[in-house]
């Protein structure tokens, strides 16, 4: 899962900061929005893409280079 961008907590976000962490796990499954790119370029990958898929289920797609 992953949203457009990094604008703030979007309403499920912060429903899921506010759960219990067994009910999260259990009923919401454990999903949040997850921004992939600063992530893949700390651990040394250059020329990060990122590419937003909407839809019903958000996501994205990061392509990079390791050099």
């Amino acid at each position: 899962m992953s949203k457009k961008d990094d604008g703030g907590l979007s309403w499920y976000e912060k429903l899921y900061q506010r759960m219990p962490a067994a009910f999260v796990l259990n009923v919401m499954g454990a999903c949040r929005p997850v921004l992939m790119k600063e992530a893949v370029t700390e651990a040394g990958f250059e020329n990060v893409e990122r590419e937003f898929v909407g839809g019903v289920i958000k996501s994205e797609i990061v392509t990079a280079v390791k050099g």
